[in-house]
């Protein structure tokens, strides 16, 4: 494999992971970053495309096909772009699936319940009553902040 050509491999794959980054947060630096990483050309390519990420996996590919390999390597290669591919898909959908309002108070009222029951749980198994307290605020503290991240997601 010729170095240069492993170069573009390995600067496609970490442009993957940036673009894949940058659609969940659309980030405005994707520009500078793949012009950065990428040769004008595929940068200009990546950048043009509607799922830039997807662009970076069709390049890959078009890269794995100029290569003579076994076909064992280029089935091995073939599933790994594959798996790729999949892994941002997912990402997508769960991206774009909306919780609905119902889910949400209800995972809501459910650690509620669950806080309310922690000291009677711990006092029922011999924990002190301060000490079940600090545990308790500690908890809630932490939990409830989980909570309110999620539902501004």
């Amino acid at each position: 494999l010729p170095s240069s050509m492993r170069v573009l491999c390995c600067r496609l794959l970490c442009a993957l992971g940036w673009t894949m980054k940058a659609t969940l947060r659309n980030d405005p630096d994707l520009p500078l970053v793949l012009n950065s990483l990428l040769p004008p050309k595929e940068a200009a390519f990546v950048l043009g495309a509607r799922k830039p990420a997807l662009a970076i996996l069709t390049l890959l590919r078009r890269l794995m096909g100029q290569l003579e390999m076994t076909a064992a390597t280029e089935l091995a290669l073939s599933t790994c772009i594959s798996e790729l591919n999949g892994c941002y898909g997912g990402m997508e959908r769960l991206f774009s699936t909306p919780l609905s309002p119902t889910y949400m108070r209800h995972t809501s009222r459910g650690l509620l319940l669950w806080l309310c029951m922690l000291p009677a749980g711990l006092c029922g198994s011999g924990v002190g009553l301060w000490p079940a307290a600090l545990v308790v605020l500690a908890t809630s503290y932490i939990m409830l902040g989980i909570d309110e991240i999620g539902i501004q997601i």
